[in-house]
């Protein structure tokens, strides 16, 4: 709409007007399918979390972890958000693999990957 009144002039005044009612009625469909299907409410959701989960990430090295699984569970977390950012077979994401596969072995402690 901002680019249709940025384009308005008294000269073109129908065409303008054409073009507004066009998009009013375009903006009527894509609101009644956005309704229906809750693709903003869904949008909205995601963006949310995240926010949430950088807040979460950001806060993880101020975190200190008391118990072997904490440390391990700081060390999957950061694994898991590298990776995803990152080619998985980069360093360090195998090291990081390694490290969490040893303290696994050591500790006999299982966490899900």
């Amino acid at each position: 709409m901002e680019g249709l009144n940025d384009a308005y002039s008294p000269e073109i005044e129908v065409e303008w007007n054409r073009a507004v009612a066009d998009f009013a009625a375009h903006q009527a469909r894509w609101d009644g399918a956005d309704a229906e299907i809750g693709y903003s409410k869904a949008d909205e959701l995601i963006r949310q979390s995240e926010i949430a989960e950088s807040e979460l990430l950001d806060n993880l090295p101020q975190t200190a972890a008391t118990s072997i699984e904490g440390i391990l569970a700081k060390l999957l977390v950061i694994l898991h958000d590298g990776e995803h950012w990152e080619h998985p077979a980069d360093f360090p994401w195998p090291h990081i693999r390694s490290v969490l596969d040893d303290l696994d072995r050591h500790h006999k402690i299982s966490i899900r990957r």
